[in-house]
């Protein structure tokens, strides 16, 4: 059989496995689906009541049945089945027809099948991961995922180990890449910047929710940072990292918005490079937030914990500035 291979790329943020599995996608095309990410990925949440009580963007951030609106992504056909429908057939006619469709997969994998992980043959743990590629010469498909809870990165794996680690009742995701005429809809943005600095919802996308976590205590925007500083001052024995990972890759994707609102020659050049220069200060600030959060992790040093609150204090204000001056700039 011949090899099949999708195109991927190594996406801008890791900030989830969806996340970063779409935007590897996307990213391969990345003048024609900057428009839409353009106008979004700007708002971030915090849900109080999910049992993984981290931030989140609006964008990724689920409603039902584990839908979220990176799903209607126009540039994406998504499809999800059950993998169940593989017992019993041949898993590589499958990934074969998928792939040759132009289908990424997106199945639930378990680590404990794989060399490469220090679960190997010692801990099941079950994880979304992308796979891209089939290699019929040396019998082996390539995967993309956070090993060892590290990067995101990307492995080849035998056919008969992802056999393995796949036989399982969880749930599959199918990703294609289609064209689309995407206008950049400069109205969206303005919405997401005005509920960022008011820290609301003004689409009320979570109110038709029927989860419980999706009903109340749900922190918007700017208001983020007022949780994360109330969490900081509670002086846990360990916090967690990756709700200051996600605000970094919030501006990661702020600077990469504003190169793109440069190209549309709409705003003045000088505005927008004084906005990519504060946003590239908060980033490079949030990145010594991330430190500080291992460090204290590591020596539990309780002044650390002031420094860290001193810090967000200031990424806030600045936060707040920068953003004022982009939906000023827009209005």
């Amino acid at each position: 059989m011949i090899n099949v291979k999708l195109p991927v790329v190594y996406p801008p943020i890791t900030s989830y496995p969806e996340i970063a599995h779409i935007f590897s996608i996307l990213f391969s095309n990345e003048q024609k689906i900057i428009p839409w990410i353009s106008d979004r990925f700007v708002q971030v949440i915090v849900r109080e009541n999910k049992e993984s009580a981290v931030v989140d963007f609006y964008d990724h951030a689920d409603i039902d049945n584990y839908f979220s609106l990176i799903y209607g992504c126009p540039f994406i056909s998504w499809m999800r089945v059950s993998s169940s429908i593989i017992r019993g057939n041949s898993l590589v006619e499958y990934l074969d027809f998928c792939l040759k469709q132009g289908y990424y997969v997106e199945p639930c994998l378990d680590q404990y099948y794989f060399s490469f992980t220090y679960r190997f043959s010692k801990e099941h743990f079950i994880h979304t991961a992308l796979l891209s590629e089939i290699d019929y010469e040396n019998n082996r498909v390539r995967i993309h995922d956070f090993f060892n809870e590290k990067r995101y990165d990307d492995h080849w794996v035998d056919i008969e180990s992802l056999e393995k680690s796949m036989n399982n009742d969880y749930l599959i995701n199918l990703y294609k890449y289609q064209e689309a005429d995407y206008e950049w809809n400069v109205d969206l943005l303005r919405t997401q910047l005005s509920d960022f600095l008011n820290a609301d919802d003004s689409l009320r996308y979570f109110e038709h929710s029927y989860q419980s976590y999706n009903k109340s205590g749900i922190w918007y925007g700017i208001s983020v940072y007022d949780y994360l500083l109330g969490k900081f001052m509670e002086g846990d024995k360990a916090f967690d990292s990756k709700p200051i990972h996600i605000l970094y890759d919030r501006q990661e994707l702020m600077i990469r918005r504003l190169k793109y609102m440069a190209t549309l020659r709409m705003f003045d050049d000088c505005t927008i490079e004084t906005i990519k220069k504060e946003c590239v200060e908060i980033k490079e600030l949030l990145l010594v937030v991330r430190n500080m959060v291992l460090k204290y992790n590591l020596l539990q040093d309780k002044s650390i914990v002031n420094k860290i609150c001193g810090k967000l204090q200031t990424i806030k204000q600045k936060e707040l500035s920068m953003s004022e001056k982009i939906l000023y700039m827009i209005k």
